[in-house]
């Protein structure tokens, strides 16, 4: 791939071995700095079980984008409030971000399309439905995600943005690396403004096309899921859009890498610039890795009942051992 500008790539995975490597060689260097001044930063995976599918949220194709985006937030603010009144005060505590993110998590159409810190949890979801020639697996570098891509941008932007964000921006202007935990105070102001309806809220749409967040209050699932959420920023935008705008990759969409993994595997040096120099890979893997994929998640100790810490999960499990009978 070689020294390129902020790009997506498609890569075709014909070794379910060396995409497992890739993956640990991801999070094994993702918080170092090279000689070289390249730096691998924290990456954030998505699972799909047909790689021909695009990226969108449940909102989006339940409504589509065909109505104005005031039409889009006030369907959004009645389904949040909705989902208080029937939740009989369960919900009252909860900030308008994360009643979203619990919504999300217990079926309701929203914004938000979830994603996982950890790698085979993202292959596991991926493996949910055999009728497909073909699986998915996206990762997506998040420290750029609710961020001002160059000095001059930040700064007019921490002039104009909320307090809570602008406070962080202002610590790290000169620098596109943020603290973790930092960060992720960062996108949860960032979101929880996006939301609001208010003045700020317009300004940051303004701003970027991708929100992230990762609640402060996960319930069980997302915990053992490690999940977060990619939302775009205006509703009547189409999620595919706003991601493919995240980081103005130079075509809006990704390029398909001729070499397998297992070629641009050989070279350390080549697999380094591919991290460093990419925002975004999607992993096609075909039909006939299932089997060997699902070993290597039973070796990892990857199971629906860890995933799914209630009866839904133990359900999945027993139904999973029938099939081997």
């Amino acid at each position: 791939m070689g020294s390129v500008g902020h790009r997506g790539f498609i890569i075709q995975v014909d070794d379910i071995a060396l995409w497992v490597s890739f993956m640990a060689f991801i999070k094994e260097q993702q918080s170092k700095i090279f000689d070289d001044g390249l730096s691998i930063p924290p990456w954030v995976f998505r699972g799909q079980a047909n790689s021909e599918w695009g990226l969108t949220s449940g909102f989006e194709r339940l409504f589509g984008s065909s109505r104005s985006e005031d039409e889009l937030c006030a369907i959004e603010r009645r389904s949040m409030n909705l989902f208080r009144e029937l939740s009989y005060g369960d919900a009252n505590g909860l900030s308008d971000a994360e009643l979203l993110a619990h919504m999300q998590h217990y079926g309701v159409p929203t914004r938000l399309v979830d994603f996982t810190e950890a790698p085979l949890i993202s292959l596991y979801f991926a493996l949910q439905d055999d009728r497909f020639d073909t699986f998915a697996v996206w990762a997506t570098q998040s420290t750029g995600v609710n961020s001002f891509y160059d000095r001059e941008t930040r700064l007019d932007a921490v002039c104009r943005a909320p307090v809570g964000v602008r406070q962080v921006h202002s610590l790290a202007l000169d620098s596109t690396r943020i603290n973790n935990s930092r960060r992720e105070q960062v996108d949860r102001n960032v979101f929880g403004q996006l939301i609001s309806g208010g003045e700020e809220s317009l300004t940051l749409k303004n701003r970027i096309a991708l929100a992230m967040y990762k609640p402060v209050k996960p319930n069980p699932r997302m915990r053992a899921q490690r999940g977060l959420f990619f939302a775009s920023t205006n509703l009547a935008r189409p999620f595919e859009s706003a991601y493919y705008e995240w980081k103005y990759f130079e075509r809006k969409s990704f390029e398909r890498e001729e070499r397998p993994l297992s070629i641009i595997f050989k070279d350390k040096r080549v697999l380094l610039d591919s991290i460093a120099n990419a925002d975004a890979f999607k992993f096609e893997f075909p039909a006939a890795m299932r089997a060997e994929a699902r070993a290597y998640l039973e070796l990892a100790n990857v199971r629906p009942s860890d995933l799914f810490p209630d009866f839904e999960g133990v359900a999945k499990e027993v139904s999973q051992e029938m099939k081997r009978v």
